[in-house]
């Protein structure tokens, strides 16, 4: 019974909410995404950026993430990442739900714990400092006339132990600004 509550109350939300993708408009979100590689892989991305143009936001990113699993001799990794993301939006902002195109490039601080296969067991850990770029396709789904919630998948590379994952998540993006409602009945 509480989840057709739920999706009746979600659905009467995005019927009644457009997509606010417009200049001057801002975007501050944040997702939870976790991955699949040789290690488990975790990620908290957080961004606030802007419109510059009809469907398009720029602005600053960060991250945290965590690693856990085998990778040679890497037990464990965490990284914390600041950057920049792009995010295109597919469809026109007369619709309800859109589909995204993210990209975010980002510096970060690395701290891999290493493991070595002797008879001590010992481990060590290193600082490091690395690049990493994720490319990921999503869907928003605005939830209230300021609020969407996004599921997203994406690749990401970090090049400072070269570990690549396949991620998966979901968050909210929150759009401030002045709000066209009118003007989003055109093409």
């Amino acid at each position: 019974m509480k989840s057709k509550l739920l999706c009746i109350l979600f659905f009467a939300c995005s019927y009644i909410s457009y997509a606010q993708t417009y200049r001057g408009q801002s975007l501050a979100g944040v997702d939870g995404l976790v991955g699949f590689s040789t290690q488990r892989v975790f990620h908290l991305p957080v961004n606030i950026g802007g419109f510059v143009a009809r469907n398009l936001a720029i602005g600053f990113a960060g991250n945290y993430g965590a690693n856990r699993g085998t990778s040679g001799n890497i037990k464990s990794s965490t990284q914390i990442g600041v950057g920049a993301f792009t995010r295109y939006y597919l469809l026109p902002a007369r619709f309800k739900q859109n589909l995204f195109f993210h990209s975010t490039y980002q510096y970060n601080f690395v701290e891999n714990t290493y493991r070595w296969y002797n008879r001590s067991g010992a481990e060590y850990k290193e600082n490091t400092k690395s690049e990493s770029v994720m490319l990921a396709l999503g869907a928003s789904f605005m939830i209230a006339s300021d609020v969407s919630l996004e599921v997203m998948a994406g690749y990401d590379v970090l090049n400072s132990n070269g570990s690549q994952a396949l991620l998966f998540g979901g968050g909210f993006q929150f759009h401030i600004g002045e709000k066209r409602i009118k003007d989003s009945a055109k093409p």
